[in-house]
């Protein structure tokens, strides 16, 4: 789903039990008393056993990273989950967290994002902070380390990010889109191969944008999608750039399959973008959906299971839709009465619903959600906040990075944040 905040209605979450002296309690099979024997010298603060200090908060944005979650609450404050190797949970946790952990230190935050192995969050007052792996430019203009916790990377003005694997995607207040990081194919959309810890300009003026894995999307105010970075599979979306035939088992720089610079995606009429790893999708207008890119696993919902789709096709069978989130083959679609749809593999769980076979072309309901106002999707995991600002979860959960008492590859369950403060 595109990068757009979004203000959702109040809701009182679930009660978790949070153990004493447990910053993060470990999955539901670990009992109380193994918890309690937890060292606790590195521990956030805990709230009382029995206390939610995230109790009536609602959830406003999710941003799954590779192997976390990020997630924003209505107070401004942040809760991380999932795999926390490289400090990307913004506190000493560097093993795997399957509760949600207020993160410390941070200033009141206004949007959130998630990439391999760090996190950034955008301050209200346009400052952004990060947390994670440093050793490249995806920190900014930080020292080369790793940071358990929150650091100011000395970037401001900014109203909007959206993290790929390595860079950062960002809008300014005039919607000029910038972009910091590591620029292996493009990604950061300023025309040279060059990354940068400082933002650069891309000359596109956006209301919207999204980062996938490698290439960047950016909406414009008149329903026109740029695009730009790397390009193996089509996930550009024009057919004026080279992209890779599967037999061709060679780099993308190698060969030139990417954009230095924003190239337009063929389609227009657009409300809501989505770049996932391999494959990107839009809403338009009208209520349908288009993809483009790779078509691994059903992704696209079209013939020719990876086969490559390198201009927007209509995905039939959807009516309605406002809004979509495509994750790692896998993709979702919302319509206007709150239904979510899903299709691709379901290896993980990550379409919410049984099926025959290994994938799914053909986009269908995923049950037991209540009516949801936005949807996201990770690698393999999916998220909804429903009208009532209730965060609902679903996928993989190995490491934690559902934020839900569950083990995952089953239907969706409710996020549930507590667990430290």
């Amino acid at each position: 789903m595109m990068r757009r905040f979004h203000v959702a209605s109040r809701v009182l979450l679930s009660t978790f039990l949070v153990l004493p002296l447990a910053a993060c309690p470990n999955p539901p099979a670990m009992s109380e008393a193994d918890a309690l024997e937890v060292v606790a010298d590195d521990a956030q603060p805990t709230a009382s056993p029995g206390e939610d200090p995230a109790s009536g908060l609602e959830i406003i944005e999710i941003a799954p990273g590779e192997g976390h979650t990020v997630v924003l609450t209505e107070d401004g404050s942040v809760w991380t989950c999932g795999n926390g190797g490289d400090g990307q949970l913004g506190w000493e946790q560097t093993d795997y967290c399957f509760s949600g952990v207020r993160v410390v230190g941070l200033p009141a935050i206004s949007d959130v994002a998630a990439g391999t192995g760090y996190s950034i969050f955008l301050a209200e007052d346009g400052s952004v902070w990060g947390a994670g792996y440093g050793f490249d430019e995806r920190l900014g203009p930080t020292e080369s380390t790793r940071f358990t916790e929150p650091v100011e990377l000395g970037i401001d003005g900014l109203i909007d990010v959206a993290a790929s694997t390595n860079y950062t995607l960002a809008r300014r207040p005039d919607d000029s889109v910038v972009a910091f990081g590591v620029n292996d194919a493009g990604g950061l959309g300023h025309g040279s191969g060059a990354g940068s810890a400082t933002p650069v300009g891309s000359g596109v003026e956006a209301v919207a944008i999204d980062a996938g894995g490698g290439y960047s999307l950016a909406l414009t105010a008149d329903g026109r999608v740029k695009s730009w970075g790397i390009n193996n599979y089509g996930t550009l979306g024009n057919s004026g750039v080279p992209t890779m035939s599967m037999s061709g088992a060679v780099s993308a720089a190698a060969q030139g399959f990417f954009s230095l610079s924003p190239v337009d995606v063929e389609i227009d009429g657009v409300v809501d973008i989505s770049a996932g790893v391999d494959h990107a999708l839009a809403a338009r207008d009208d209520g349908t959906v288009w993809g483009w890119g790779r078509n691994l696993n059903g992704s696209l919902a079209q013939p020719g299971n990876n086969d490559l789709y390198p201009v927007p096709v209509q995905i039939e069978g959807l009516t309605d839709v406002v809004a979509v989130a495509a994750g790692r083959e896998f993709s979702l679609a919302l319509q206007g009465d709150g239904t979510v749809l899903s299709w691709g593999p379901n290896s993980h769980g990550q379409l919410g619903r049984t099926i025959s076979g290994a994938y799914s072309s053909e986009p269908t309901p995923i049950s037991g959600l209540p009516p949801i106002a936005r949807i996201f999707a990770g690698v393999d995991r999916g998220y909804a906040i429903d009208e009532n600002g209730r965060g609902w979860a679903w996928g993989n959960n190995e490491v934690g990075q559902l934020l839900a008492d569950a083990e995952g590859l089953g239907p969706p369950v409710p996020m549930v944040l507590g667990g430290g403060s």
